[in-house]
């Protein structure tokens, strides 16, 4: 972060990102968009390889991932239907 240059790039997504979570242990980037994709990449030293999508149920309240958070077993999403969902990252 010293001289602010520019490392990665990642791509997958097809709506504007809201969300962004990092799993140091597991090497995981998680992200969710607006769309209500939530995108995982693998991330270890100068690798990028995209693992998964997964897509939130949608409903008239929808407005996307709003927010993302990380346990050893879960990843926690909320989004605009008022609703916060566990997916298991296990398998990642």
């Amino acid at each position: 972060m010293q001289d602010s240059t520019l490392v990665k790039t990642l791509k997958g997504h097809s709506q504007m990102v809201m969300a962004v979570v990092i799993n140091q242990k597991s090497s995981l980037c998680i992200s969710g968009d607006y769309g209500g994709e939530i995108c995982v990449w693998k991330v270890e030293s100068g690798e990028t390889d995209f693992l998964v999508k997964w897509h939130h149920h949608q409903d008239w309240r929808y407005s996307g991932i709003a927010s993302l958070a990380i346990s050893s077993d879960f990843l926690y999403s909320g989004s605009g239907d008022k609703t916060i969902k566990a997916w298991s990252v296990q398998v990642c």
